[in-house]
């Protein structure tokens, strides 16, 4: 590559980080709403867990990806516990919420 493209990916790439560091709150509150839903204990939960799931697997993988790894580290850790409540839900949704308040409580902080 000459330093013209270099120049114009690394454009665009910083383009994408400051685009995806935009959309971060949003993204954080989406992944909130849905963990708010999935700690209402009833007939919708293991839906909410799978929704935050989905959610929060997506902005793992894109947190780390453009920067984010604290962020993207505490949404796996969510994700693995959503993977393994969905799994064996009901049994042990008390303990599995508890790993999810933890991990959720270490996003907010990242």
């Amino acid at each position: 590559m000459n330093d013209a493209t270099t120049s114009d990916l690394d454009d665009r790439m910083a383009a994408l980080m400051k685009s995806f560091a935009d959309d971060l709150p949003a993204r954080i509150k989406a992944l909130d709403d849905s963990f708010s839903l999935a700690a209402v204990d009833g007939n919708d939960q293991l839906a909410a867990l799978q929704s935050l799931q989905t959610i929060a697997h997506k902005l793992a993988g894109s947190a780390g990806t453009f920067g984010f790894p604290e962020v993207s580290d505490a949404v796996r850790a969510m994700e693995m516990v959503c993977m393994e409540a969905v799994e064996t839900y009901p049994v042990g949704i008390d303990e599995h919420m508890a790993a999810l308040r933890v991990a959720h409580e270490r996003l907010m902080d990242a």
